[in-house]
């Protein structure tokens, strides 16, 4: 079987590029993989699998179509590393790994930055949200908001297959696709180190550490905001060392917090750090904090890293983590993160419970998360979709029909009518 996979690659500042180069590297084991990108000079090969440029010319479309068993898109929520996949998408259909339920930011990027439209991109809202397009075009949209109208599915109508990471997703993704979904938990990714040369990862203190891209449903600000106000704080500034690591849109508003409440002796950020440095500070954690409220729909590559580390971690209770067994993580509810503080404290007096909680972790994620598992699963899943493939072609192009008449009024529910012109093509299958 010979398979195109098409992500962002290392060192494109992506969790996707690493998720996927560990994935391609065991699945070339099974099947004839390349790797397709759209980086400007990238190698020809890296870490011995074929790398491929591509661009959202004929020619890349008819070379994934009629070169290749399957295809497999890796999209993820930002428009730098996933406009012209997104483009391709539309014109040589294959299996999408949605990674994001929710796609805002990166529609929004795509129409506003990659293609500088504010026009397209209000045709775009009104064609999937006809009724509230305007306000959705006007305004910053909450996170419940997002939720409401995650704007995922441009992606999954374009998709022959879907896998995601939860079943939490699943049952999303099922409202709206034509196609088969799948749930594959994320798999467990390598855990090589390199030793970083910090001297407070060495100095006996409880650590906790918060790794990963800094967002608002992170809600990294708002820890450090919990611990900072706490009547533990004293106690915590001798014994422990609260470590971020990572970048992103919110990193600044958490640099400023540090610094106006004196936290700097006690909270340190870290920036982002190469997978292998990643790991080291994963190594040396006594208790990780993964939280995620709102929820997207993600899984999270940093949290199967932990729990395969054997680390306690504290995760929000919700969508994929609340999949989670109830022993193998600490859950906490997200709108009560003035409970933490409390719930660290405890567990810096319990190192024999950390150390169980781990271990049962460690269990659960190679039984439930291991790379075979995944690749078994994934193989098997491109065989189930060929087989759907007459029916998504036949969908694909009544949709395509529709869409040139997406300006008129009366062809405001197109999900609908594909919903049910696709039920029809099941039903007679």
């Amino acid at each position: 079987m010979k398979i195109a996979w098409l992500s962002p690659i290392p060192p494109q500042p992506s969790g996707i590029s690493e998720y996927s180069l560990s994935i391609v590297r065991e699945l070339s084991n099974y099947a004839d993989v390349e790797l397709w990108t759209d980086m400007e000079k990238p190698p020809k090969y890296l870490e011995g699998i074929k790398v491929v440029p591509y661009r959202t010319d004929g020619s890349s479309a008819r070379r994934l179509r009629e070169n290749y068993d399957a295809v497999v898109y890796n999209p993820g929520n930002t428009y730098l590393f996933h406009s012209q996949m997104y483009e391709l998408m539309s014109t040589a259909p294959g299996i999408t790994i949605l990674h994001d339920y929710v796609m805002w930011d990166f529609f929004a990027g795509y129409f506003l930055e990659y293609k500088n439209s504010l026009r397209e991109y209000g045709s775009f809202l009104k064609a999937y949200y006809p009724e509230s397009w305007k306000k959705l075009l006007n305004r910053v949209l909450s996170d419940e908001e997002k939720l409401r109208h995650p704007l995922s599915e441009p992606i999954i109508y374009r998709s022959a297959g879907v896998v995601v990471h939860s079943n939490f997703v699943k049952g999303l993704v099922q409202r709206v696709a034509t196609c088969p979904v799948k749930t594959l938990y994320h798999p467990v990714l390598s855990t090589d180190i390199e030793e970083v040369d910090k001297p407070y990862l060495k100095d006996g203190r409880f650590k906790v550490l918060i790794a990963g891209e800094i967002t608002k449903n992170k809600k990294v600000y708002d820890v450090i905001k919990e611990i900072g106000q706490s009547r533990h704080l004293n106690y915590m500034r001798k014994l422990t060392r609260l470590i971020v690591v990572g970048g992103g849109p919110d990193a600044e508003r958490v640099r400023k917090l540090i610094a106006t409440k004196g936290l700097g002796d006690f909270v340190i950020l870290e920036g982002r750090k190469p997978e292998k440095e990643l790991n080291y500070y994963i190594s040396k954690a006594d208790l990780c904090v993964n939280l995620r409220y709102p929820t997207f729909g993600e899984s999270s590559g940093v949290l199967i890293r932990s729990l395969q580390m054997a680390k306690p971690v504290v995760v929000a209770n919700v969508g994929f983590y609340a999949e989670l067994p109830d022993d193998a993580v600490f859950k906490i509810d997200p709108r009560r993160l003035d409970m933490l503080p409390e719930l660290i404290y405890n567990l810096m007096e319990n190192p024999d419970r950390l150390k169980q909680v781990g271990e049962r972790a460690k269990k659960y994620v190679y039984e439930h998360h291991s790379m075979e598992r995944f690749i078994y699963g994934l193989l098997s899943f491109i065989n189930e979709v060929r087989g759907f493939r007459p029916i998504h072609d036949t969908a694909a192009e009544v949709r395509q029909i529709l869409s040139e008449f997406m300006s008129c009024p009366a062809f405001g529910y197109e999900r609908e009518l594909i919903e049910k012109v696709s039920q029809v093509f099941e039903d007679i299958s």
